[in-house]
Order: structure tokens, then C-alpha cells, then sequence
């Protein structure tokens, strides 16, 4: 919001869920998206959670969505340079960190131009 970006704990919930809400919890829906994943596989969190989240993190907000970017299998990861938008006006950006299970990963939404 505003160029800052804040944090919220939470899980996914049925659509029709009309359960208990612990205090100082609430409910919100979020729109649908498709996201860009930036990904570092798992790692040894005492000795490189740092490094890897800041290697991931300027990767995620510096990426270019008008440049192709081709990875090292040879795909191009933009699928036509300017193909597609930021969609974070609509949509959140989440951010996974399990270290010795899935590792690091920033994901951001986008929508097709």
C-alpha cells in the first residue's frame, strides 16, 4: 500500500465457512490471480536464510516484465516481453519460508495485457 509492504499471518478458508474467529483474527477475501514465483530450493536456515531471502527478494521487486528473461533451461520465463502486468492493485503478494522444507519464495501477481 503506498509503495510499503506489511505482513499477514494466515490460512486458506471454505468459501462457505461460517466457523469461530479468534479474537483478534477476521476474515478477508482476496481475488484470484496468477503469480510469478521467485524461488531458492531448501536451505540450512542458520547458516543462509539471509543471504538467500535477500538474493530472492531483489530479484522479485527489481524483475522487469518488459524484458524477455530466459532461465537456464533455455525457456523464455516472460512468455513475450510486455505480455504481462503487475497485478497488485487487485491482488497480494505472498511470500513462503519453510527453509529445510520448500525453501524461500516470493510470489507476485500478474494479469495478462
Amino acid at each position: 500500500m503506498n509503495g510499503e509492504r506489511h505482513y499477514f499471518y494466515g490460512m486458506g478458508l471454505r468459501e462457505d465457512y461460517d466457523g469461530p474467529i479468534p479474537d483478534g483474527f477476521e476474515v478477508r477475501e482476496f481475488p484470484g490471480s496468477y503469480y510469478l514465483v521467485f524461488y531458492h530450493p531448501p536451505f540450512d536456515y542458520m547458516e543462509d536464510n539471509g543471504e538467500v531471502m535477500g538474493r530472492v527478494e531483489e530479484l522479485a521487486w527489481s524483475y522487469d516484465l518488459s524484458k524477455n528473461h530466459v532461465d537456464s533451461s533455455g525457456l523464455s520465463t516472460a512468455a513475450g516481453a510486455g505480455r504481462f502486468l503487475w497485478n497488485e492493485e487487485a491482488c497480494q503478494c505472498y511470500q513462503r519460508h519453510y527453509p529445510e522444507g520448500i525453501g524461500y519464495e516470493v510470489l507476485r501477481p500478474v494479469k495478462v495485457r
